[in-house]
């Protein structure tokens, strides 16, 4: 139940599935393989959650890239990283995402960077025919457990950023175990401002409420009093934030008067 440029968007897990299917399907149009590496550079919107299992779908592996990088900081992960394509946004923040990666494409900087796709342009992706779908379906039952299924990169906070290489079966696990342990159910309606390009975003707020079956609230930048609009509207049940953000939301004008009272389960981090 993400927030999309203003515009609410609201997808079931069908339509998780089938947008994930059109992205397997995208990228086995442009050629993608079994452990084909594809940057995914997004804000917290819809399309980053289909592009991550469709990635997958299709055999390869996405490798989330932080939006917090500089320009020089982007072109190196792009290029540790030895993606074969990308997958962004025009903007996001002021920045002119979908140009700067473009412009990378053929620069003989990235040898291995062959396209980019950016999201929001409306044709992104595309829908697949009948024989897409085959093909896609096929990949999926070719994928092992044991194939490397994910890419993220550390912080660099010591020092430089460094990949780690998780298997499919990691981070699946850790989906599941993470739910128990936060008593993720379908009635859980947990809203995450952790961006999805960090492990915790991921295997800690993503992942583990779709296992659990529940509701993830998407806020495409964390804004305090969009996020306590998104609170009260959507009934969020568990607001799973960083220390700061939580400050943020606490020192917020409408702090007091937002409706809080669907809230379930607020953890240390939270409060």
């Amino acid at each position: 139940d993400p927030l999309q440029d203003g515009t609410t968007v609201r997808w079931s897990y069908a339509d998780l599935e089938q947008k994930s299917r059109a992205v397997a399907a995208a990228l086995a149009r442009r050629g993608a393989g079994l452990g084909t590496r594809v940057a995914l550079v997004l804000g917290n919107r819809p399309e980053m959650v289909a592009a991550i299992f469709g990635v997958a779908l299709a055999g390869g592996i996405p490798v989330p890239i932080s939006t917090f990088s500089s320009g020089l900081e982007l072109a190196d992960l792009l290029a540790r990283s030895a993606v074969a394509g990308v997958v962004t946004q025009s903007r996001l923040l002021g920045r002119n995402l979908g140009e700067e990666i473009s412009g990378l494409v053929g620069s003989g900087q990235l040898p291995f960077l062959g396209w980019c796709d950016v999201v929001d342009d409306g044709s992104w992706p595309a829908q697949p025919s009948a024989e897409d779908a085959e093909r896609v379906e096929h990949r999926r039952t070719m994928v092992s457990p044991g194939d490397p299924g994910l890419i993220l990169f550390s912080s660099g906070t010591t020092t430089e950023p460094k990949g780690m290489v998780h298997l499919h079966r990691a981070p699946t696990l850790q989906f599941w175990l993470i739910a128990d342990v936060f008593r993720r159910t379908p009635r859980s309606r947990v809203w995450a401002p952790l961006p999805l390009f960090w492990t915790a975003g991921i295997t800690t707020a993503l992942g583990p409420t779709l296992a659990g079956g529940g509701c993830f609230v998407l806020q495409e930048t964390f804004q305090a009093g969009e996020a306590l609009r998104l609170l009260e509207r959507e009934r969020v049940t568990e607001p799973y934030t960083l220390p700061h953000q939580a400050t943020a939301l606490t020192e917020h004008p409408k702090w007091a008067s937002t409706d809080l009272s669907a809230l379930r389960e607020v953890y240390g981090k939270s409060v």
